[in-house]
């Protein structure tokens, strides 16, 4: 059991955390001016346009008219194509802070979903009952 207003707390800190670190990466990309930093910066750019549907999503299935089950399984549909973006601008990029920041954000989103999928029964209000 976790103490009341856990989850939501956490899901406003990794929502803080996918924005910022690839926003503060983009805007030092930017300000350097360097093409050694464009594949990068063609990774984080469709990254951020990914959160529109996602958004979009979680806010619907969680807090729209018909509150659905599937809320918690919305940020797993969007997992393999935000890995598959990470794991490419790390594969394109040479730049060791890029490198760098594109590998924490991979950790994070395997740490986010590793947490999600434990949360899962609870996120559903399942009761879990002992076998006899």
């Amino acid at each position: 059991q976790y103490p009341a207003g856990f989850i939501p707390a956490y899901l406003r800190v990794a929502m803080l955390i996918s924005v910022v670190a690839p926003a503060t990466l983009l805007a030092c990309l930017w300000l350097h001016h360097a093409p050694s930093h464009a594949p990068v910066a063609h990774v984080l750019l469709p990254y951020f346009v990914v959160f529109i549907p996602q958004i979009l999503a979680e806010t619907q299935t969680r807090l729209g008219l018909n509150r659905s089950c599937m809320a918690p399984v919305v940020p797993l549909l969007f997992f393999p194509y935000r890995l598959w973006q990470l794991l490419r601008g790390m594969a394109l990029t040479d730049d060791a802070v890029a490198h760098t920041t594109l590998h924490i954000l991979l950790c994070f989103w395997v740490f986010d979903t590793s947490a999600l999928l434990t949360w899962l029964p609870s996120m559903c209000n399942a009761q879990l009952i002992p076998p006899p």
